[in-house]
C-alpha cells in the first residue's frame, strides 16, 4: 500500500510502531526535524520538508549517544564518549564541520572538537552550541 493511500490514523500507527518496543529517554524537536534518543543510545529521526530525510521515525546509524539537540533542520548528537556529531541542513554552517555543504545526510564527527570532552550540546534555529 502506498503511503498516500494510508489514512492519518494508519500513518500514526506506523510512526509509533518503530519506537513501540523502545524506551525513549529524550526527545528533541526543531522546526522541520525531530529525534528520539533511546535508553540504549540509539537515535531515531524524522523530518518534514527536508529532501531525502525520512518522514517516519527511522534509526540513524551511529555510535551510541547520550544527548541530542535539534535546530530548525539540523541535529547534534553527543556520543557516550564525548564526541560531537552533526547532520542535516548546513546552509549557515550550523553543523560546524568546516566545509561548505547545504545538506549532510549522515552523522559527521565535528573534527574541530576532536579530542575535546564535550559535556553538552544545544541547537537553535540556525546555530549550534
Amino acid at each position: 500500500m502506498k503511503q498516500c493511500e494510508l489514512s492519518a490514523n494508519h500513518r500514526l500507527e506506523l510512526e509509533t510502531l518503530r519506537l513501540a518496543n523502545k524506551r525513549v529517554r529524550d526527545i528533541a524537536c526543531g522546526n522541520s526535524i525531530s529525534c528520539a534518543l533511546t535508553n540504549d543510545g540509539q537515535v531515531y529521526m524524522w523530518a518534514y520538508g527536508i529532501p531525502d530525510f525520512p518522514r517516519l521515525p527511522s534509526r540513524v546509524r551511529t555510535v551510541p549517544m547520550k544527548q541530542i539537540a535539534c535546530g530548525e533542520g539540523h541535529v547534534l548528537a553527543l556520543s557516550v564518549k564525548g564526541q560531537l556529531f552533526a547532520w542535516g541542513l548546513n546552509s549557515y554552517s550550523q553543523l560546524g564541520l568546516g566545509r561548505a555543504s547545504l545538506l549532510e545526510m549522515e552523522p559527521r564527527a565535528v573534527e574541530g572538537l576532536a579530542g575535546a570532552d564535550v559535556a553538552s550540546v544545544s541547537a537553535g534555529r540556525r546555530h549550534s552550541a
